[in-house]
């Protein structure tokens, strides 16, 4: 089976591709930091290098560099929240990676895997079918994949709070905006239910996961 390097910083997230991944056969490696990026890329060869695309500690044009700089053969998948995916200034040094908004679709993630690798989709996602978390809904297996030049998927959901959003230069964030903030986004979250529907089906995502079969 393919070997896939998960280099990610969100713990849950992490967790959460790497239990999936595993479950449906591939051979992960999961590595908390990019600092041994280079010696697993010699040692475990993978086929594919997810890594957070731009966290405290894990950046994804480090990790595309080191990728790129022996010429190792694995493909990199860098995921980023909306907000980054909606900026293209900063989504343009990334022109040439796959890109995908996290939280990560589970069936967009397979099937970004299995193109990048020339995996037959069809077998991989009947076993994937099989896991309890393929039984909730929610997420299709026609979602397409988020890359730069595309428009993401939820993207029309967070307009009004982005495009509200002041950029501040500070780096502590005055009291006054961020309590503006919160109010903004709990009366936005209000008057869209489907907000709520979504952070459910994540975490029903999550607890079908590690159920039992």
């Amino acid at each position: 089976m393919k070997r896939i390097l998960l280099v990610l910083e969100d713990y849950n997230e992490q967790s959460f591709i790497e239990t999936l991944l595993k479950k449906i056969g591939f051979d992960i490696l999961t590595l908390r930091n990019d600092v041994m990026l280079t010696d697993n890329l010699i040692t475990f060869k993978p086929d594919v290098v997810i890594g957070t695309g731009d966290g405290l500690k894990i950046k994804g044009a480090r990790i595309s560099r080191k990728v790129k700089e022996r010429g190792f053969a694995a493909h990199t998948v860098l995921l980023f929240p909306i907000n980054k995916i909606n900026d293209h200034k900063f989504m343009a040094q990334f022109k040439d990676e796959v890109c995908i908004e996290t939280p990560v679709n589970p069936r967009q993630l397979i099937g970004t895997i299995c193109d990048l690798t020339k995996l037959n989709s069809e077998t991989i996602f009947q076993k994937y079918e099989k896991l309890p978390i393929s039984k909730l809904g929610g997420l299709n297996s026609k979602d397409s994949l988020t890359i730069v030049s595309g428009k993401p998927p939820r993207a029309s959901r967070y307009q009004d709070i982005l495009k509200n959003s002041p950029a501040y230069e500070d780096k502590v964030f005055p009291k006054d905006k961020v309590a503006s903030e919160l109010v903004s986004i709990r009366e936005y979250e209000k008057n869209n239910p489907e907000i709520k529907e979504l952070d459910k089906l994540r975490q029903e995502f999550v607890v079908a996961l590690y159920k039992k079969k």
